[in-house]
């Protein structure tokens, strides 16, 4: 069975960020799951007054 051009395109787009998001933050941000049409990053602030927290970021394919 073959992917649609627009999963196609997703993962491809997921991957890229994947990899965008672990250099810009100097791997604070990490990768919780990853299927055909969501993904799940977690971002841990490290310092400053936020460092208390954890955010959690969903993105869906539309």
């Amino acid at each position: 069975m073959s992917r649609s051009t627009t999963q196609r395109s997703y993962l491809k787009d997921i991957h890229q960020f994947h990899r965008m998001s672990e250099t810009s933050t100097n791997d604070q941000a990490s990768t919780i799951f990853i299927n055909e049409m969501s993904t799940a990053v977690f971002l841990p602030p490290k310092s400053d007054y936020k460092a208390h927290a954890d955010y959690t970021v969903e993105m869906r394919a539309c």
